[in-house]
């Protein structure tokens, strides 16, 4: 087995952490309380809940950032001159891509029969079906979809987080250690890339573009990359000199972090949606993932139950099924009351990612890596 295969199989060396995989699990659901549970809340329900069901995008900013924080917590190597990456880039890429493409791949096939339906019940040339099946098929496939205003709800709409995600993994060798060997403090880049994260979503709220231009801010894989930065930065400050300090402030740290939050998220949505969908939350996300990581302790113990983290295991299932999952529930299941339709699809959802990660996911991981090790003599 060559040193990059072996790398590929066995990227990350250090102790999980476990609270933040089952952490995951929470932003993955309310994404999907976002997407399918506006309609079913009972009549009667506190604005306040409403609120924080129309926020639920925010998980997706939360996943960038945790992304961030995980792949610098994993793949940093430190020595006395430098910070690099552990490993080599290829060892990442094939590690990332055997993660991701599997059940991503699944999820484009179950999206697929509901795809080909809208294609032909919409487009009566056959000419002009097969162009628009074959442009949405490419551009899903290719993870691309992000970067084309418009395009991200071709397939499987979901699907233009990964899209963005496969970015910040291809340019992930070539930040990790020009960032961290960077001569500024680390506080000042957390800034700078919060700050940055919100410069295009402003000019976009001042300039009261068009839908066009707002799909392009809310998408666009350049205008979140500064959050993926972000939880670089946060990774490295809670490994700094300063950990102990943070040790002892944790509890603060967790309970501003999610006051920040439930003040933003249970109010309703205004011009500020833009800022708020592109990180104006990350800094209240990063004090939750560092007081997680930190061992806030009923934080974590409640997080690392393993039922928990079980389902954090499976979010990215969760997140990446919801939409075929859902479109096939909506032709199997009619004249159920509305809260208890959905409370069903989600515990079936959850239940189906379960599943899929054990007897899916999992192998076909071992398959692609076992392929690429048999290939590499």
């Amino acid at each position: 087995m060559s040193d990059d295969v072996r790398q590929a199989m066995n990227a990350a060396k250090r102790e999980p952490l476990d609270a933040l995989t089952g952490l995951r699990f929470f932003a993955a659901a309310w994404v999907v309380l976002y997407h399918y549970a506006g309609a079913a809340l009972p009549a009667g329900t506190p604005s306040a809940l409403r609120n924080v069901v129309s926020h639920g995008y925010v998980g997706v900013n939360f996943f960038y950032l945790l992304s961030g924080f995980i792949l610098a917590y994993n793949y940093v190597q430190r020595s006395p001159s430098a910070v690099a990456m552990r490993g080599t880039a290829r060892a990442f890429w094939w590690n990332r891509f055997s993660r991701i493409f599997p059940m991503y791949l699944v999820a484009w096939a179950a999206a697929a029969p509901f795809v080909v339906a809208h294609r032909f019940a919409t487009d009566a040339s056959p000419v002009v079906r097969a162009l628009k099946l074959a442009a949405a098929a490419f551009v899903s496939l290719g993870l691309v979809q992000a970067w084309i205003p418009g395009a991200t709800a071709w397939w499987n709409p979901p699907g233009w987080s990964i899209s963005v995600e496969a970015f910040f993994y291809a340019i992930f060798p070539w930040v990790l250690p020009r960032l961290l060997n960077s001569k500024r403090s680390r506080l000042g880049l957390a800034l700078a890339a919060w700050l940055g994260s919100l410069v295009v979503p402003s000019l976009y709220v001042w300039s009261g573009s068009g839908e066009l231009a707002l799909a392009a801010v809310k998408y666009g894989p350049l205008f979140h990359l500064p959050t993926f930065v972000l939880g670089i930065v946060l990774a490295e400050l809670f490994e700094s000199p300063s950990r102990s300090r943070l040790v002892r402030a944790r509890l603060v740290l967790g309970g501003l972090g999610v006051s920040a939050i439930v003040l933003v998220v249970t109010r309703p949505l205004g011009s500020s949606y833009p800022l708020i969908h592109n990180g104006l939350l990350s800094p209240a996300f990063g004090a939750v993932i560092l007081a997680v990581a930190l061992g806030a302790p009923s934080l974590v113990r409640v997080l690392s139950a393993p039922v928990l983290v079980r389902l954090g295991e499976a979010s990215f299932g969760l997140y990446i099924l919801q939409a075929p999952l859902w479109l096939t529930w909506r032709k199997s299941v009619e004249g159920l009351p509305p809260s208890v339709d959905f409370a069903l699809f989600f515990v079936v959802l959850c239940s189906v990612s379960m599943v899929a990660h054990r007897l899916i996911e999992l192998p076909l991981q071992r398959r692609l890596r076992a392929t690429s090790s048999r290939n590499a003599g």
